[in-house]
């Protein structure tokens, strides 16, 4: 029996492409530390005490696990991908990311300048597999 495109495409395994994405995402976050902004372009509330070390970066703990390295959590499907930080590793990073009983300072987001890159990473790794898995090209 043939089967169509789109029950072909429901098979497609997208796990390479959403990892090389996911890489995009990790870079962008990791340059939002440095940015100090936020996802509208807002800087991130000033330091309140007189410390050395930049905001949000005195262990690294956070930034590293909101980069990929220890304590992130990267967990990648067939057609899914879900980035995060792992509570039980870095327990202060939510208060930080929404602002509880911190001000606020979002930094674990895909920056819209970069939104293009993921998305053209994506596409380029995606294209050879849906062409040969999809159409028999390729």
């Amino acid at each position: 029996m043939l089967r169509t495109a789109s029950q072909k495409l429901s098979d497609v395994d997208l796990t390479e492409p959403l990892t090389a994405a996911s890489e995009v995402v990790y870079e962008s976050v990791g340059r939002n530390f440095t940015r100090q902004v936020d996802e509208t372009g807002s800087h991130w509330p000033p330091r309140r005490d007189k410390l050395p070390h930049p905001l949000l970066l005195l262990t690294l703990a956070m930034s590293t696990a909101a980069t990929g390295g220890p304590g992130s959590i990267r967990i990648v499907g067939k057609k899914s991908l879900k980035l995060g930080i792992d509570s039980s590793k870095v327990h202060y990073w939510r208060k930080h990311q929404i602002g509880e009983g911190v001000p606020r300072r979002r930094y674990f987001f895909l920056h819209v300048d970069e939104r293009g890159a993921a998305i053209k990473v994506f596409g380029d790794a995606s294209k050879p597999i849906v062409l040969k898995q999809v159409f028999d090209r390729g």
